[in-house]
């Protein structure tokens, strides 16, 4: 599964990755694109949005994300 995580508003807004707790701040207009790969079991993962935070949990499989640039960000904390 493939989805993208953006920020509409004006304000930046933090992606929080579980379990790792890694951290990227997201710029007004700008995105990530987040995907869920070799899903196994029940959960593939959670999301959680508070006004100014998006917190992503993987819950099995491997997950990836990249920046609107399209450059492969780091999921490990």
């Amino acid at each position: 599964m493939r989805f993208q995580v953006s920020a509409g508003g004006p304000s930046p807004v933090t992606v929080v990755l579980e379990p790792s707790g890694m951290e990227y701040v997201l710029q007004p207009g700008d995105h990530f694109e987040f995907e869920w790969e070799d899903v196994t079991g029940d959960l593939i993962g959670t999301i959680d949005h508070q006004p100014h935070t998006i917190t992503i949990g993987e819950g099995s499989g491997r997950a990836r994300m990249w920046n609107s640039n399209g450059d492969e960000l780091s999921m490990l904390g």
